[in-house]
């Protein structure tokens, strides 16, 4: 649609971004479509806007902001089309709240798209990798790790249900590919 916004949540250095910028331009002629990308780091932002800088110069309508948590986003309710988020949803401590906040900013029909990280042996690696050094797992990677199911049902408790419940690939990722 001609108005469409896309928000992209937990966007970090703008990867996803840079790709959706692209895909939106290309399927709406760059009309009035809009793309919010938003992280909680304002570091990894200014990282985005240093690699999308032209981009970001070619419409008024793709914003950057930083400091923004998904849990609080601040736009008026019923105002998103899509919500996009890669590799963020395992974080929030409280993702009701997140998808509680997710159903209120989609406008009917929005949908959200989101990847999840699953438990492999690199996180193991380093859940025993931390319990030698710090006497304890990481919390964090503890949380993260309760699997895509717990987000699923924290999300279709709140009327948001899944289309597509995993999908899983192999990938490996070179240098040229990093920097977060």
């Amino acid at each position: 649609r001609e108005d469409m916004h896309v928000l992209e949540v937990a966007a970090g250095t703008g990867r996803i971004t840079a790709h959706l910028f692209e895909q939106l331009m290309a399927e709406n002629d760059g009309a009035k479509c809009k793309l919010t990308a938003t992280d909680m780091s304002a570091a990894a932002v200014e990282t985005a806007k240093t690699i999308l800088a032209e981009k970001l110069t070619k419409n008024p309508n793709f914003m950057l902001l930083p400091d923004i948590d998904m849990a609080d986003l601040p736009f008026e309710e019923n105002s998103v089309d899509a919500i996009v988020c890669g590799f963020g949803l395992m974080f929030p401590k409280d993702k009701a709240r997140v998808a509680r906040e997710f159903k209120n900013k989609l406008r009917p029909g929005g949908q959200v798209f989101a990847t999840m990280f699953h438990r492999n042996t690199w996180f193991e690696n380093v859940q025993e990798e931390c319990q030698q050094k710090f006497g304890q797992k990481s919390r964090l990677l503890t949380g993260a790790l309760k699997g895509p199911e717990f987000i699923t049902a924290m999300f279709a408790k709140e009327g948001l249900h899944p289309v597509l419940e995993e999908l899983s690939y192999d990938f490996s990722v070179n240098k040229s590919d990093t920097r977060e």
